[in-house]
């Protein structure tokens, strides 16, 4: 556990759903139902598959293990989004039979509840830091049959938008990936380090931006909890509006978006933080209420043309220019 200093986060509760988070009732967190297995780390026949769940992981993944015969690949079709994925039995005999699994946690998987895996094969990365994961009250709201619509308490998964939780997480990927191939370990271990030096750029710039705001911080609102790992990293308090992440400016989140803005002093720097998933009339109506809309990069968009160590890196810059400009 880490000794990071971490302020507590002011939530504001509201009546309905906040964020898609998992997909279905009395899901448990991803791994407690992985069947014990005595498999140690890989024999010198065995292929060298690793499946991942998630996009972020899986470049890390990539880029440890670059110039071994190590293959990386995605556990879900095209990486669609494992919040929401129903695996099928071809998916989940090929997870059984990778030579390791890696995996978020943090509610990002929520089918594991419902698939056999081996454990030892298995490394939750965000098992690391889990006293310093975030719940909010009524993150999902969904509808199962003729019961109407209901909501349930949840984690919030994006821990790769931290910067500081990021690296934790590598660490446990190493750590798994020296244990399944110490064949590798050089090329690992360096790797490792290489990729973790890129993570220094935006840690840096949360440290800067954490010290140069701690007197007078910007007041937050954003479009779902999404980003509090990364507030929390500047210890920026946030409020947030309830509905879906990526879903429409609604009247009703139009309506909360109101109320929200009348809760703050014009004179104050006012930010409005939208995932870069969220249509455009959301980021006018903040505009129209005197707010300075932002949209950051929630890391799990297509993001080839840039690691997500520079999509951080580039969160940061925006939000140190608005604070910047505002003269704070």
């Amino acid at each position: 556990m880490s000794n990071r200093p971490f302020p507590l986060f002011h939530r504001t509760a509201l009546p309905t759903a906040i964020l898609l988070l998992l997909c279905g009732c009395g899901d448990r967190a991803p791994g407690n139902s992985a069947k014990k297995s005595q498999t140690g780390p890989r024999s010198a026949t065995a292929p060298a598959a690793v499946l991942v769940t998630h996009p972020v992981l899986q470049e890390v993944a990539a880029a440890i293990t670059a110039d071994t015969d190590i293959t990386v690949a995605a556990a879900l079709p095209d990486l669609l989004d494992s919040r929401n994925w129903r695996p099928r039995s071809e998916n989940v005999r090929a997870m059984q039979q990778a030579t390791l699994i890696v995996m978020n946690g943090a509610s990002w998987e929520p089918w594991t509840s419902r698939v056999s895996l081996p454990a030892s094969r298995l490394v939750v990365t965000s098992r690391a830091f889990t006293e310093e994961l975030i719940t909010v009250p009524d993150a999902v709201t969904h509808q199962h049959g003729p019961q109407g619509r209901h909501s349930h308490p949840g984690v919030i998964p994006a821990t790769w938008l931290s910067p500081t939780l990021l690296e934790a997480q590598t660490d446990a990927l190493q750590t798994a990936l020296l244990h399944q191939f110490p064949a590798h370990r050089e090329t690992l271990n360096r790797n490792a380090a290489a990729w973790k030096t890129t993570l220094q750029q935006p840690k840096r710039l949360a440290l800067e931006l954490r010290e140069a705001t701690q007197n007078q911080p910007p007041a937050i609102i954003a479009d779902s909890p999404l980003f509090l790992y990364l507030l929390r990293d500047l210890g920026w308090e946030s409020t947030y509006l309830a509905g879906t992440e990526s879903g429409p400016a609604e009247s009703e989140q139009l309506q909360q978006l109101r109320e929200l803005a009348d809760k703050h002093p014009p004179a104050a720097l006012r930010l409005f933080l939208l995932s870069d998933q969220r249509p455009n009339e959301m980021e006018q109506a903040a505009a129209d209420l005197g707010l300075k809309p932002l949209r950051l990069d929630q890391g799990l968009a297509d993001g080839k043309e840039q690691s997500i160590a520079q999509r951080l890196t580039r969160n940061l810059e925006l939000l140190r220019k608005a604070v910047t400009e505002s003269g704070q």
